[in-house]
């Protein structure tokens, strides 16, 4: 695991893994968080790592524009 990178799998696996594979594994889709706080506010700053158009989503679902 690295610091500031979400992969689903190892960054270097031990085995071969197909190229569609490799690149599904860099896909946040489902990822939590899990924590506790006391604070009345809450904010996150996400940086996609690659313009994250979809087929099936509208633009300002994918962090194309809002």
């Amino acid at each position: 695991m690295q610091p500031g990178v979400y992969r689903r799998l190892p960054i270097h696996p031990s085995h071969s893994i197909r190229t569609e594979i490799d690149r599904l594994a860099n896909y946040s889709t489902g990822v939590q968080f899990h924590f506790q706080t006391d604070s009345s506010k809450l904010a996150v700053r996400v940086v996609l790592a690659d313009n994250a158009t979809m087929y099936h989503m509208p633009a300002r679902v994918c962090g194309k524009s809002r």
